[in-house]
C-alpha cells in the first residue's frame, strides 16, 4: 500500500544514491515529521546526518529507534557505520555482526562488514569469520578469496553452493562474478537449472548474455523467449549477433549529420556550422555490448555542432537488416573505409568503455588528425556516479583536444542517453538503411524518450519523442498509434517550450 510520503522518501533515496548529503537535511527532517520514526525514515535521516558530519545526531536517532522498536538489520548496520566514522571499529564490527545474525544475507551489511574485517584481519582469520557467518553472500566473498589465492576450482564450488541456497538472487550475483572474469562457459554451467518462475528474470538474462557471448544463438533465443518479461536490450543484441553470423560482409556505414529528432521535424532550429574543421565519431565499443556506445557519440556530436563545428557520427549496420553489435572493435584502418569519401573529417574519434581498477566505468578516446598522420592523441574520461557525468567528462577532454571555439554542453541525463540509443532503429528504417521487419520492438525508443521527459524541462527529449512518433506513424510501424494521447499531452503541456508546442498540428496529422 502506497504512503503519502513515498514520493518524498524516494526523492531522498535517489539523491543519496547520487552522493548528496547536507542539502537533504530539510527533506529528511520533513520525512521524519510527516511519517514518524519508521525504519526507513530513521535510516534515511541518519544517512543524511552522517554525510553532513552530524554523527552524534545520527547515532541518537538510530539508538532511539532500537529502544522503541527493537533491532533490525538496517538500523544496526547504519549504527555500525556511525561507530566506524567515530573511529570505534571494534564496536562497528560487533554491531554489523549482530545485524548479520538477524539476516546473514542482508546486502547492506555483508560486504561492508567483510571489508572492515578484511582490513583488520589476517587471511585465515578473515576466511574463518566468513565461514561462520552462514548465508549465501558469504560464500561469494569466500569465492573471491579462493580466486585471489589461485584456487579456481574451489571458487566455482563455492558459487555452486551459494546458488543452491540463494536461488535467483544468488544466481545473478554469482553469474556477475564469472562474467567479470570472462568465464561465460562457467556461467552457462552454473545456471543450467534456471527456471523462470523459481529464479526470476535477472538470472535468466545472465544466462542469455553468456550464451550470446559464446555464440550459442539458438540457446540464447530459447532463453530470452522464456524470460518472465521483456528484455529489449538482450533481444536487440540477439538480432545483431544473428545478423552478423549470417552476413558479416554486408556491413556498411550510415553517417548521422544532425540530431536524430531533426530528421522529420520542419524548420528544425540547428546551429550554423563552419566548413572546418570537421569531426567524425565512430560508434564506441564495449566488451559488455552497451547501447550507450551509440548514444555517447551521438550526444557528443550534437554538443560539438552546438559550438559551430561540423560533426557527424558513423553508424555501422548490416545492410538492410540491423545495427552492428557494439562489442565489435574498430581499428583506425578499418574505420577509414567507412567514412563518406566526399565528407572526410579533419579529426576522427574512436572510443571504448573500460573498467578502472575499482570497477568504475571509464572512457578511452583516440583522436586521429587525418591532416597530419601519426599516433593518435589518447584521452581518458572518468565518471563518478552517472553515465551523464562520464559523457560530460569525455566531452570536456575532447573539446580541449579539438580546440573548439567554446565549451560544449552535454545535454540530458542517463534516461536521455538510453533513449537516444533505443531510438536509432526507427530512424534507420526511415533512412532506408534497415527494413522494419528486423526491428524487434519498434516503440521501445518512443517509450524511453517519453520516460526521459519526466522531470526534464529540456526540449531535446520532447523533440525526440515527437520525431519518433511522427516517423513511426508515417512508416506504419506497429504500436505507435497507442501513444497518440501521450505525445499530444507532451506537446501542449504548459512547461513545453515554444519549439515543441508549435508541433501540435504535425502530431495531430501524423
Amino acid at each position: 500500500m502506497k504512503k503519502p510520503t513515498d514520493a518524498l522518501y524516494q526523492s531522498i533515496a535517489a539523491a543519496l544514491q547520487r552522493g548528496e548529503g547536507p542539502q537533504l537535511l530539510d527533506a529528511a527532517s520533513q520525512l521524519l515529521e510527516q511519517e514518524g520514526p519508521t525504519e526507513r525514515a530513521v535510516v534515511a535521516c541518519a544517512v543524511v546526518l552522517m554525510r553532513s558530519g552530524k554523527l552524534d545526531a545520527a547515532r541518537a536517532g538510530l539508538e532511539s529507534f532500537l529502544k522503541s522498536s527493537g533491532e533490525t538489520p538496517a538500523v544496526l548496520t547504519n549504527l555500525a557505520k556511525v561507530a566506524a566514522e567515530q573511529g570505534d571499529e571494534a564496536r562497528a564490527l560487533a554491531l554489523a555482526r549482530r545485524a548479520l545474525e538477524l539476516d546473514p544475507d542482508y546486502d547492506g551489511a555483508v560486504r561492508w562488514w567483510a571489508a572492515l574485517l578484511r582490513k583488520r584481519s589476517q587471511d585465515a582469520e578473515y576466511r574463518t569469520a566468513l565461514e561462520g557467518l552462514g548465508g549465501w553472500r558469504a560464500k561469494l566473498l569466500l569465492a573471491d578469496e579462493a580466486w585471489r589465492m589461485g584456487h579456481d576450482a574451489q571458487a566455482e564450488v563455492l558459487l555452486e553452493q551459494a546458488v543452491a541456497v540463494g536461488k535467483g538472487p544468488a544466481m545473478v550475483a554469482a553469474a556477475q562474478k564469472l562474467e567479470e572474469r570472462g568465464l561465460n562457459e562457467e556461467v552457462v554451467e552454473l545456471l543450467k537449472s534456471w527456471e523462470p518462475k523459481q529464479h526470476g528474470h535477472d538470472a535468466g538474462a545472465a544466462l542469455a548474455r553468456a550464451q550470446l557471448a559464446l555464440g550459442r544463438l539458438v540457446d540464447a533465443r530459447a532463453t530470452i523467449g522464456r524470460l518472465p518479461g521483456r528484455a529489449h536490450g538482450l533481444e536487440q543484441k540477439l538480432i545483431e549477433a544473428e545478423l552478423l553470423a549470417k552476413g558479416p560482409g554486408e556491413v556498411r556505414a550510415v553517417p548521422i549529420f544532425a540530431p536524430l529528432w531533426a530528421s522529420v521535424l520542419p524548420e528544425a532550429e540547428l546551429p550554423p556550422l563552419s566548413a572546418e574543421p570537421r569531426v567524425a565519431l565512430m560508434v564506441f565499443t564495449d566488451p559488455r555490448g552497451s547501447e550507450l556506445c551509440r548514444s555517447f557519440p551521438l550526444a557528443m556530436s550534437d554538443a560539438i555542432r552546438a559550438t559551430g563545428v561540423e560533426s557527424y557520427v558513423v553508424l555501422p549496420v548490416v545492410k538492410g537488416q540491423g545495427l552492428v553489435a557494439t562489442t565489435a572493435e574498430w581499428t583506425f584502418e578499418r574505420t577509414l573505409r567507412f567514412l563518406p569519401p566526399r565528407h572526410l573529417p579533419k579529426s576522427l574519434v574512436l572510443g571504448r568503455f573500460v573498467s578502472g581498477l575499482a570497477g568504475e566505468r571509464q572512457l578511452e578516446l583516440d583522436v586521429y588528425d587525418l591532416a597530419s598522420p601519426g599516433a593518435p592523441a589518447s584521452l581518458r574520461a572518468f565518471g563518478k556516479r552517472t553515465e551523464a557525468e562520464l559523457l560530460g567528462s569525455g566531452l570536456k577532454q575532447l573539446a580541449k583536444q579539438l580546440k573548439l571555439p567554446m565549451s560544449p554542453h552535454a545535454r540530458g541525463d542517463d534516461d536521455w542517453l538510453r533513449a537516444l540509443a533505443a531510438a536509432l532503429p526507427v530512424f534507420l528504417v526511415g533512412a532506408g538503411s534497415i527494413e522494419g521487419q528486423y526491428v524487434w520492438h519498434a516503440t521501445r525508443g518512443l517509450e524511453m524518450a517519453l520516460g526521459a521527459c519526466v522531470g526534464n524541462a529540456d526540449p531535446e527529449p520532447r523533440l525526440l519523442a515527437i520525431s519518433l512518433y511522427v516517423s513511426g506513424m508515417r512508416m506504419g510501424l506497429p504500436g505507435f498509434d497507442d501513444f497518440r494521447e501521450a505525445v499530444l499531452q507532451l506537446v501542449v503541456e504548459p512547461r513545453s517550450p515554444p519549439t515543441v508546442q508549435r508541433l501540435e498540428e504535425l502530431v495531430r496529422k501524423a
